[in-house]
């Protein structure tokens, strides 16, 4: 990409907010957390659907990143707003940032 989208100060503050992975089952190997994260940021800005999304430049399928965001993203029930990884981080402008009418 010529751009990253995950730049090192924004990885660093999302990395210890993210669940420790469950314990490896057999099979194909766990999609990397910052390619995950990558893939998720460029489908929210671009608004492509999630199957649509460049599997070789990502290293991950749509599915899975949509997935790795379904398990991300804190359960609302009882109050519990605002307790997830997501809640610590402006995401709102760091995904919609590029895209504001400037006027």
């Amino acid at each position: 990409m010529a751009r990253e989208l995950v730049p090192d100060a924004l990885w660093e503050r999302v990395a210890p907010l993210l669940p420790v992975p469950k314990k490896k089952k057999p099979g194909r190997p766990r999609a990397d957390d910052r390619a995950a994260l990558e893939a998720i940021l460029f489908v929210l800005r671009s608004g492509i659907p999630w199957e649509m999304l460049p599997t070789k430049q990502f290293g991950l399928s749509g599915i899975t990143a949509w997935r790795r965001l379904e398990q991300w993203t804190p359960r609302r029930s009882r109050g519990a707003r605002g307790q997830g990884p997501a809640s610590h981080l402006p995401w709102q402008a760091q995904v919609l940032r590029p895209y504001r009418d400037p006027s």
